[in-house]
Order: structure tokens, then C-alpha cells, then sequence
């Protein structure tokens, strides 16, 4: 992700065009007339829309709910994944950003009120052969360290598939394997946290989501 470190700002994706009345400048043009700087000239700055296609996406699609289980002896299959050091594709981004936003008040702040902003940790992305690519974003908050998680997998922008999670316990996810299916991905790593890491499969659609945690 291109941020490391956020305080919520809910306007942040509603940004479209606007005016800004900035009251002078700090001076006039390098070499003007002195006697006609604009200093005391108030000035209209139009700042250009933006185009924020992940506005578009369903309110729905963010913060959805997991089924949530627990396994006894659950055992993952790992797949090649293979790291990819360029940057997330920019709409990928976008969708991340307002995922941890929407995971943020919904997950970490109805039950931390005091918790005042959230820090990347990790980003990874993965190459999971045929076409699919696969995601794990990692969180801290403060000032507790609470931890959030966006991880999901994707073909191309219409075929993405995604979740979040958070815990009031550090806790990071470790992607081991992928598997493309009709509609969604399947996830399978582990749980990185103290004493010992735990196995977990998780089944991404578009809509909803399952996961499986070892136990």
C-alpha cells in the first residue's frame, strides 16, 4: 500500500471536485514588479475531480462479516506463491484503503474508542500462478497495538475478492496458499501470534466469506 500511517479521515473517499479560496500567496512571480505582488489578492484554486472507482463499489463490500470456525487439527495445503516486489495495482489500493478504514470503525473502534490511528506493518503480494494474484495487508493501531488484517486474492478488477479481520491481541497473517475457484479464492496459511502460529483456510467471495481456524 502507498500509505504507512493513517488517522481516519471518513471524507477521504468522498473527495469530487471542489474549490479551495486560498486568502494571498507567500509572494508574487520570481523577478515581477514587486509593487503588483498578489500578497493581499484573494486567489480561487480549482482542484480538478478525482477519479475514485472503488466509490462505486457497493457499500456492502466492505466490512462484510465472516462465518467463522474452529477445526481441531486442521491441515493446510500449501501452494507455490511467489513474491511480488512491484507496487499493488492502484485500484487494489483504493479498495484496501477504504477496507481498513471501514475495519477500523467497525472493528477496532466500537470496542477501543481510544485508539487514535492505524499503522502498516506488512504488505504483501503474491503471484499464485494461473492469473491469480493473492494479498495481505497487515496492521497495528495505536496507541494499544491492536491488529488489522485485509487479505484476499484477485484475477483483475471485476474478479477481486477480499476480507478484514481485527484482534485486540498482535496478530499477523502468513500467506502460504491459493486457489482460484468459479467465484472467489480459497486462502490458506497460518495465523502468526504467540506461543505458535495457526493454521487457517479461508473462502473468499465477492459477497461473503468463510474461515476456518485450526484449533
Amino acid at each position: 500500500m502507498k500509505f504507512t500511517q493513517a488517522r481516519i479521515l471518513f471524507s477521504s473517499f468522498a473527495l469530487t471536485g471542489m474549490l479551495i479560496f486560498a486568502a494571498g500567496c507567500t509572494g508574487g512571480t520570481q523577478g515581477g514588479d514587486k509593487d503588483k505582488d498578489s500578497i493581499d489578492t484573494t486567489q480561487v484554486v480549482k482542484v480538478e475531480p478525482q477519479d475514485f472507482p472503488v466509490n462505486e463499489l457497493s457499500d456492502s463490500l466492505f466490512g462484510k462479516a465472516l462465518t467463522v470456525t474452529e477445526e481441531k487439527g486442521l491441515k493446510i495445503v500449501p501452494t507455490k506463491l511467489i513474491p511480488v516486489t512491484t507496487a499493488m495495482p492502484e485500484w487494489l489500493d483504493q479498495i484496501v484503503s477504504r477496507e481498513s478504514i471501514v475495519l477500523f470503525a467497525q472493528g477496532i473502534l466500537k470496542d477501543m474508542p481510544d485508539e487514535v490511528e492505524f499503522v502498516q506493518t506488512s504488505s504483501n503480494l503474491y503471484d499464485a500462478g494461473n492469473g491469480l494474484s493473492v494479498f495481505a495487508v497487515n496492521f497495528g493501531t495505536r496507541p494499544s497495538n491492536a491488529s488489522m488484517v485485509i487479505y484476499g486474492g484477485y484475477l483483475d478488477e471485476a474478479k477481486s475478492y477480499w476480507a478484514s479481520q481485527s484482534s485486540k491481541e498482535k496478530l499477523e497473517m502468513s500467506l502460504k496458499g491459493a486457489t482460484a475457484m468459479a467465484d472467489g479464492v480459497e486462502l490458506v496459511g497460518e495465523w502468526v501470534k504467540t506461543p505458535k502460529a495457526v493454521p487457517f483456510k479461508a473462502t473468499l467471495t465477492k459477497t461473503s466469506g468463510a474461515l476456518v481456524n485450526g484449533k
